[in-house]
């Protein structure tokens, strides 16, 4: 699921500090994207119900076996361990924002 050939860089690193996100090209794998793009596609519900008018962000309970393995992945963890610059991430709820055409 996580592309095997990624390399964190120190730009990334940099962007990731400057702007608090960092968007990762090439982090998934195309099938990753393809099979969470199906997910997200039947899970997500209307924004309206969601977050109100004001927000972008759809809500999606991660529940799946896909989204337990990209987690639990050794690369992720790492990763996001370089960006935090801490050995211990925990997260209660994971939700994506959907930005069409980026």
């Amino acid at each position: 699921m996580i592309s095997s050939s990624f390399k964190l860089t120190e730009q990334d690193i940099a962007n990731f500090k400057k702007k608090g996100f960092v968007k990762l090209k090439g982090f998934l794998a195309p099938e990753a994207i393809k099979c969470l793009d199906g997910i997200l596609s039947q899970e997500l519900e209307d924004a309206k119900i969601a977050y109100e008018d004001a927000f972008s962000k759809y809500k999606f309970d991660m529940e799946n076996n896909e989204d337990i393995e990209i987690i639990q992945h050794p690369l992720l963890q790492s990763t996001f361990a370089k960006l935090c610059v801490c050995s211990l991430l925990y997260t209660q709820h994971t939700a994506y924002e959907i930005v069409k055409n980026t």
